[in-house]
């Protein structure tokens, strides 16, 4: 069955009746008092329901009874076999068609004033709803590429219902998830179904009409792996903020984070499956380039392993890394994760960072004085690196001192941070920031890379490090 997504012609924003795009039997209930009165009008225009049923069945080529159309008007109808009432919502083509009709000469009652007059919408084939959508539904709002990253990574979107099914583990990340659904629909409720596999994975499952907002937005459903899927192209062109909300969704559910070995750093990575073991996919591609995007500089993609499925299919797996401390400032800073146990590992790695691979090369006279007033207040450079080595938590020789002290080699900044703030608080000599910047003859973030840094840049830089110099 060709259902015709390519041809859709992708939008970055989505209104009412652009549902109508999929041939789907979307339905929908207006509040009371807008959808009487759209009905009333439409039976007064055309004389009676029945010329109403009439009119319709022409418009919109099946048959519309004007007995429908009173249900349609209340918004229930009656169960006999149950003597009960229940909900009536309306095919949105005929909502639109009525709407286009009367907004002719009534622009109060056009599909764009239409639609936001929404009480509950509910897609083909499943009864769950989403309560008071707010249209547009944007491509550009955060929440929107919050909720593509995650049908991407740990989502699914079916081929022919259209429904979405997201997979995890962990309630803060289907929290995150839900919330993120309902931002992007601007929904004051969604319902959602839920099913907990035996391994403590839960599967949730929304309304469908979501999947339709997703495949107008330009989200190809199906097998991700066959159909080589990516985000929608318009993505690329949105605000970072938009950026940073689709790579916290995708930094949920597939970044794997650790500490390095050497108790110093970590690292973040971002391993996707794949069909082809000779080029990475699509997805990851353009994951690499959005993180690029906001200022993280990741390391190359590269195939991880290849291996043939019980079905003899071939399952390669492409992943790329972060390091560095700038890049994980970056990541805490403008994404970060939602779940509380990633979220704490970064914080930890980033605690490590004691050697901060920062250096700086002082003015002789500063520089002397700055480590032998320190040696002499200890008694002795052996006093002096032991107090070194539990304030920084790193191992500090008196080797390293002598060599710092006679300029052989750059100085560690939060060596020299730590020394100010020592002789200010327990001496009186203090050296203000101003003073420390103005000596400070050269500053490499690394060991051999040089770069310029401000007197404000330094400020926060000491901030971050855990120093108050005045």
């Amino acid at each position: 069955m060709n259902l015709g997504y390519t041809k859709l012609g992708y939008s970055t924003e989505i209104h009412l009746k652009d549902l109508l795009k999929l041939n789907k039997q979307t339905r929908v209930t207006l509040v009371e008092e807008f959808r009487c009165r759209l009905f009333r009008l439409a039976k007064e225009a055309k004389g009676g329901w029945e010329a109403l049923s009439r009119y319709l069945t022409r418009i919109l080529g099946r048959n519309i009874s004007g007995a429908s159309l009173g249900k349609w008007e209340a918004g229930k109808r009656h169960i006999k076999s149950r003597n009960t009432w229940i909900d009536a919502p309306a095919p949105l083509d005929v909502v639109v068609t009525l709407s286009e009709m009367l907004g002719k000469d009534n622009e109060k009652l056009c599909s764009r004033e239409t639609e936001k007059h929404v009480l509950f919408l509910k897609g083909q084939g499943n009864s769950y709803r989403v309560w008071y959508p707010r249209f547009p539904i944007s491509l550009r709002n955060p929440h929107t590429a919050t909720v593509i990253g995650h049908v991407l990574h740990d989502g699914h979107l079916e081929k022919q219902r259209l429904r979405v099914v997201y997979c995890n583990k962990e309630p803060e990340n289907l929290l995150h998830y839900k919330r993120s659904i309902e931002g992007m629909l601007g929904a004051q409720k969604v319902e959602f179904a839920e099913i907990n596999d035996k391994d403590g994975t839960v599967r949730l499952s929304c309304p469908n009409v979501v999947g339709y907002f997703l495949v107008l937005l330009g989200i190809r459903p199906g097998n991700k792996l066959k159909t080589n899927a990516a985000p929608p192209p318009g993505l690329m062109r949105c605000e970072k903020e938009t950026l940073e909300g689709y790579l916290r969704a995708l930094s949920t559910d597939e970044a794997s984070i650790r500490p390095a070995s050497n108790g110093s750093g970590g690292c973040i990575k971002i391993e996707l499956a794949s069909r082809n073991p000779t080029e990475p996919s699509k997805l990851i591609c353009v994951d690499w380039e959005i993180f690029r995007k906001i200022g993280i500089k990741p390391g190359p993609i590269h195939l991880s392993t290849i291996r043939l499925t019980k079905h003899g299919e071939i399952s390669a797996r492409w992943l790329f890394i972060i390091t560095g401390r700038k890049n994980f400032e970056i990541f805490k800073e403008k994404i970060g994760f939602v779940s509380t146990r990633k979220k704490d590992k970064l914080d930890w790695i980033l605690k490590r960072y004691r050697y901060p691979a920062d250096y700086v090369s002082l003015e002789e006279n500063f520089r002397t004085r700055l480590f032998q007033n320190a040696i002499k207040f200890f008694e002795g450079i052996h006093n002096y690196c032991a107090w070194l080595e539990h304030r920084l938590d790193r191992k500090i020789t008196p080797t390293s001192i002598h060599d710092w002290i006679n300029g052989r080699f750059p100085s560690p900044l939060d060596v020299i941070a730590a020394t100010v703030e020592l002789l200010s608080e327990k001496l009186g000599v203090k050296s203000s920031l101003a003073e420390v910047y103005a000596n400070i003859v050269q500053y490499k973030c690394s060991r051999n890379s040089e770069a310029t840094l401000s007197q404000q840049e330094l400020t926060s830089l000491l901030g971050k490090l855990g120093f108050k110099i005045p």
